[in-house]
């Protein structure tokens, strides 16, 4: 039965970035050629040519594309056998060693045709062999073969595979340390063996040589290890490789000592960092080497993966599946790490707990019911405190959603526990869990409080350019400007610093203009710094409005002390009282909006209260505190209550209020510092974040 070369070329699947699977096979060609005759030094030179029509695109840009390798070697060549079997579809001649006989049809899928010159020994002379293997239905033309008596005597055989296909010659690696990078993954089982030939490669465009025997010996093996899976044997190299090398932890599951497939090992062994120290001070990476006569009988044709079974609802007996090779392969190289990742966790761990205990207490029942989860924690990112903070978040996120279905299942008496004990120390576990669950997020909230305590008292004072902070800013720490309570939730408020009881209000405009509230439809263009609308203290059948009392807060720039008439803090919060009160202003709904007397309006302006403002409320028949830094009035016209509180007074009353948490938690003597450089703005940011 006659095939057709063509034919069988064109059924061959080759991936665009598997672009140099034909090198490797005419590498591994050339190393069996060279065992086959068995030189003194067997020697291979691997020759990279490039296509210089890219020569006016810019080096940072795009490569010079490779357009040909020449495969050199000084093996058996291309004797009478050896030329015979080549034009053998699926050959048998190398079977013994793995040979495919299909592995020089690549080379026709990826380059448009491959030229040999190969000098050859034949009884006692030396002949040499010219040929070309194109994609015709016989591949190589009998009338085109030339061959012909040496009067030198030596081995050479020269394969140049010429005209790399575009597609495949973009997606492949062109830089001359990738490439080597590449042979040397594919082919590292052949360096371990005494009888491996020197191998040079060579880019004649760029006049640069790599030595692939030397990259080799910078490559520690390490030991070897056997293992069983079923029935069948498996065995593991355990290479370190270093970083300059390879940049990435990985396994290399082989047939016939090539390299088939590769398993990343991201994720899969906890504490394994993203590169690990040598003796030497050195970073290497970790490659584990697999192989296995199972192996190399279910390869397929092309080398590119193996035909295993991936079915979960088929069991055969004598068959493994791929995933329980790649487990207990990994079994075995996490067996082999163990001793650098147990250390890695160990420091790991004291820097994920310092770090709970001091700074994030609100993961503190995370780590001592599920301390496991520790190990999902990649070692590479504990050293960024935001980092490792975001990883425990999502970690104590898992871990509500644990015990909320714990919950749901003793609510809904789902628990199939029959013995009564049993039952009592499951219940007693989650109440436990439940609770410091619990504890732990208000830890957080009142860390959140103390932090933001010190950093409001720090930007009240004197900053480092001699200036001192903005009242936008300070308003920005309580409420973010220009929003109104419909457009954040509450846990991005934090009212909490002037008054409890303002966190439980109807609506807040903060520094919008009157006339865009959606509670009421006036045309005054006026703008309070905070505007609060408090909920009715009971229901009320009259037409009165929907809500009990209002709040209104100005804040002014810490130390400000050139206030003009025009100017003046408590004429500002006047206008706003007498015009509510007026009853210019429409509801919702287009009825005037009358504001009883009965109704209490509370306005509060926060500064430093400096001589021009003590000035103006002295005028303004205001009574001073006992400690000097309030002034208060009751409007009999306004019927509103007017007070003017100094930063301080806003500061020391809010510790008060939270000093028996900060003491319960145990920090109430911890002051949360900032960098120099730490602005309020960026303070801002990162609290409303």
């Amino acid at each position: 039965m006659r095939e057709d070369l063509i034919g069988r070329v064109n059924k061959i699947h080759l991936a665009p970035h598997n672009g140099l699977l034909p090198l490797f096979e005419a590498v591994v060609n050339s190393i069996y050629s060279i065992h086959q005759r068995k030189p003194a030094t067997g020697k291979i030179d691997i020759i990279i040519r490039r296509d210089k029509s890219q020569a006016k695109i810019k080096k940072e840009l795009c490569s010079d594309l490779i357009s040909e390798f020449e495969i050199i070697d000084n093996g058996i060549g291309f004797d009478g056998a050896n030329f015979e079997s080549f034009g053998i579809a699926d050959s048998r001649h190398k079977e013994k060693d793995g040979g495919k006989g299909i592995g020089r049809m690549m080379w026709l899928v990826a380059f448009e045709k491959a030229v040999i010159n190969s000098s050859f020994k034949q009884d006692e002379d030396f002949f040499l062999r010219t040929f070309e293997f194109e994609r015709t239905p016989d591949g190589v033309d009998p009338k085109k073969v030339e061959i012909s008596k040496q009067t030198q005597k030596g081995w050479k055989t020269s394969i140049k595979l010429l005209r790399f296909n575009r597609r495949y010659a973009e997606n492949t690696p062109k830089n001359l340390d990738a490439i080597t990078k590449a042979i040397l993954r594919h082919c590292y089982q052949y360096f371990l063996m005494e009888s491996c030939p020197q191998i040079k490669i060579i880019d004649e465009s760029e006049n640069e040589s790599i030595n692939l025997n030397e990259t080799y010996r910078n490559i520690s093996t390490s030991k070897t290890a056997q293992y069983k899976i079923g029935k069948h044997d498996f065995e593991i190299r355990h290479v370190c490789v270093p970083r300059s090398i390879e940049d990435k932890h990985i396994l290399h599951f082989c047939a016939h000592k090539r390299s088939v497939k590769e398993d990343t090992m991201k994720n899969r062994i906890p504490n394994l960092p993203a590169s690990l120290p040598s003796e030497n001070g050195s970073k290497f990476v970790y490659a584990g080497y697999i192989s296995s006569t199972y192996l190399d009988d279910n390869v397929n044709p092309l080398r590119t993966d193996f035909d295993l079974n991936t079915d979960e609802s088929f069991n055969y007996p004598e068959e493994i599946k791929w995933d329980e090779i790649s487990n207990k392969s990994l079994e075995q190289a996490s067996q082999f790490l163990s001793d650098f990742t147990n250390e890695i966790k160990k420091e790991k761990d004291e820097v994920i707990r310092s770090f709970v205990e001091k700074e994030a207490y609100q993961y503190r029942a995370l780590i001592k019911h599920k301390p496991q989860v520790l190990d999902q924690i990649s070692p590479d990112i504990i050293r960024s405190k935001n980092k490792l903070d975001l990883e425990l978040y999502k970690l104590n996120q898992e871990y509500d959603l644990e015990l909320n279905e714990k919950y749901k299942e003793i609510f809904e008496d789902k628990i199939e526990i029959d013995d009564i004990e049993e039952i009592k120390q499951y219940y007693s576990e989650f109440l436990q869990e439940w609770n410091e669950r619990g504890i732990s997020a208000l830890a957080k909230y009142i860390v959140h409080r103390k932090a933001t305590l010190d950093f409001l008292g720090k930007s009240i004072q004197k900053q480092n350019d001699g200036n001192y902070a903005l009242e936008e800013g300070i308003h920005e720490v309580v409420f973010p400007l220009r929003c109104t309570s419909d457009d954040l939730p509450p846990n991005r408020m934090n009212l909490w610093i002037i008054d409890e009881t303002l966190a439980y209000h109807k609506y807040l405009a903060s520094d919008k203009y009157m006339d865009s509230l959606e509670i009421m439809d006036t045309d005054a263009h006026k703008r309070a710094d905070l505007l609060i609308f408090k909920h009715p203290f009971a229901f009320n059948s009259s037409p009165a409005p929907s809500f009990g009392s209002i709040f209104i807060i100005e804040f002014k720039r810490p130390l400000r002390d050139d206030y003009t008439e025009s100017e003046n803090p408590i004429n500002q919060i006047s206008q706003y009282i007498e015009y509510l009160r007026s009853g210019r202003a429409k509801d919702k709904n287009g009825m005037q909006l009358i504001i009883p007397n009965s109704m209490p309006i509370h306005a509060t302006i926060i500064c430093t209260i400096t001589p021009t403002l003590t000035a103006f409320a002295k005028r303004a028949d205001f009574t001073q505190s006992f400690d000097g830094y309030r002034y208060f009035k009751f409007h009999k016209e306004y019927h509103a209550f007017m007070e003017i509180m100094s930063f301080e007074t806003m500061l020391d009353n809010a510790k008060k209020r939270n000093a028996i948490l900060f003491e319960k938690l145990g920090i109430d003597n911890y002051e949360f510092e900032q960098t120099d450089d730490t602005t309020l703005n960026r303070f801002v940011e990162e609290l409303h974040e």
